[in-house]
């Protein structure tokens, strides 16, 4: 069937049903105007937008399998809280290993960190050493004084990673981690630690040698005034799209879970959870990282928009994360000047094959009003700039007027 005589269809049927207002069908043919534009008619679409009670108003193509660009975070963050839950927070183990009295380790301290993903920028916009400096205060009031081995770093450390960049190889963690030891190193000193040699390593693995000495965890620190934990967290990764923290985040879900860091062992806890928990139809569903990046990541709007439902309803905290037009995140420019500044709620993606927009637009009351995914791929490269300006046009047909 011809994808807009569908939509067509399904606007006649709510029409007959007595069920759409004045608005909305002028609203719904407005989209259909938009979209058959030269501009639009050069993209491959997947497109759904329900009311809040999960009636379809449009769509087009909805089951389509797509390149999702960012639209890929938000399995990831839904994927984590499901399985960790929303107070889940990131540990970071010390151990010294070596001979400790009287404040000196005649030996190694040795940091492990467990994907904690919130030491970047993004959370500490002035210091994303901040995690570390406070560290290496508890172990200086803990009576550590001086260091006379190596300082090194195991598990998977995300110090100061670049947000705009795909998550590194995890078998290139070693590196990585070399990167953390040179920085807490740092902050030892900082701290009034004296560190006697220049060692600072990067290792392998989650288990290090020594003695247990302190545990950090995230939530010891705070994000605008609340505990670092995962729902906290997601608010910069999601506002800002932090393409390091989601593969990070992705990573530890699968060592959490299944005991393995990687992304195919969070791809595969992920897609179970939202077969089994959160009953999204995963038929055709691709995931292979946690950021989006992947040419190969595939997702319809059905999908997303199915995915939204369930978390608006099942985690309060999950609204909260989304970046608001004309307000904040990737979408403060967006939206400004038009009915619906400030009311639309949604997670961008953009590749060069690929613009999305998911989320919902609220009423006047901050309340969801429709539950939208617009999903635009070109195999050869999409001109961004019209692309989005389809989109945000056609997000604008279901904004309250003043």
């Amino acid at each position: 069937m011809n994808p807009r005589f569908s939509s067509l269809l399904l606007l006649a049927i709510a029409l007959l049903a007595g069920c759409v207002t004045r608005q909305e069908k002028v609203a719904y043919a407005h989209i259909d105007g938009i979209l058959a534009r030269p501009s639009a008619t050069n993209n491959q679409w997947s497109i759904l937008i329900t009311d809040q009670k999960g009636r379809v108003r449009y769509q087009k193509n909805s089951s389509r399998p797509s390149v999702p660009a960012s639209n890929e975070k938000l399995f990831t963050v839904s994927g984590a809280f499901g399985l960790l839950g929303t107070n889940h927070s990131f540990e970071t183990r010390i151990y010294l290993d070596g001979q400790f009295a009287d404040g000196v380790l005649n030996g190694d301290v040795n940091l492990v960190c467990e994907h904690d993903i919130t030491w970047n920028p993004a959370v500490f916009p002035s210091n994303a050493a901040a995690p570390l400096q406070h560290i290496a205060t508890q172990l200086k009031a803990k009576g550590l004084k001086s260091v006379l081995g190596k300082v090194q770093c195991y598990g998977a450390c995300f110090y100061n990673a670049d947000g705009n960049s795909r998550m590194h190889n995890p078998g290139n963690q070693p590196q990585y981690n070399r990167q953390a030891a040179a920085a807490f190193k740092y902050a030892l000193a900082g701290s009034g630690i004296v560190v006697s040699t220049n060692a600072a390593l990067g290792q392998p693995g989650f288990v290090a040698p020594g003695s247990l000495f302190y545990t950090h965890q995230s939530s010891d620190l705070l994000f605008n005034g609340e505990p670092l934990n995962l729902q906290t967290a997601c608010i910069p990764l999601l506002k800002h799209s932090e393409n390091v923290m989601a593969d990070g985040l992705l990573r530890h879900v699968g060592f959490r879970t299944r005991g393995e860091d990687s992304y195919s062992a969070g791809a595969d806890a992920v897609g179970d959870w939202l077969s089994r928990i959160a009953n999204v139809n995963t038929n055709s569903q691709s995931i292979q990282d946690g950021s989006g990046l992947s040419r190969e990541d595939a997702v319809s709007a059905a999908q997303v928009v199915s995915l939204l439902r369930y978390m608006l309803r099942s985690y309060p905290g999950f609204a909260r994360a989304l970046p608001i037009s004309c307000t904040d995140g990737t979408l403060a420019n967006r939206f400004c000047g038009t009915d619906a500044a400030g009311k639309v709620h949604a997670k961008t993606g953009t590749l060069r094959v690929c613009a999305a927009l998911s989320g919902y637009v609220a009423d006047t009351h901050g309340t969801p009003r429709y539950l939208f995914s617009f999903i635009a791929n070109n195999g050869g490269s999409i001109d961004l700039t019209r692309t989005r300006q389809t989109i945000d046009e056609a997000v604008t047909e279901l904004a309250p007027r003043h």
